[in-house]
């Protein structure tokens, strides 16, 4: 269960179906977890680009061509339904 506060005022609990509220403890803990198994993903494929301290927007930017482009973003995806995760391409241009 969750709610809003605005101006001191909280609404109605609703249910959260997933995710993990902004500033819980265990986001960063997750994130770490999410990147690391994506990491090791990207090297088992020979991906080309090891994602280390680079943000996930980069990867693209710095593949070498379209083709691995498309295998990063490939294994991104599959990494983010293995997490139940949903990507947001509308957020994105190319």
């Amino acid at each position: 269960m969750s709610c809003v506060q605005l101006q001191g005022h909280l609404a109605d609990l609703f249910d959260v179906g997933s995710g993990v509220p902004q500033e819980d403890f265990l986001s960063p803990i997750l994130f770490t977890t999410f990147i690391d198994d994506l990491s090791e993903e990207v090297k088992a494929a020979n991906a080309g680009v090891i994602i280390g301290r680079e943000q996930l927007h980069d990867i693209v930017k710095n593949s070498p061509n379209v083709d691995k482009a498309q295998q990063q973003l490939d294994i991104l995806s599959r990494c983010c339904h293995g997490w139940d995760m949903k990507n947001n391409a509308r957020k994105s241009q190319v």
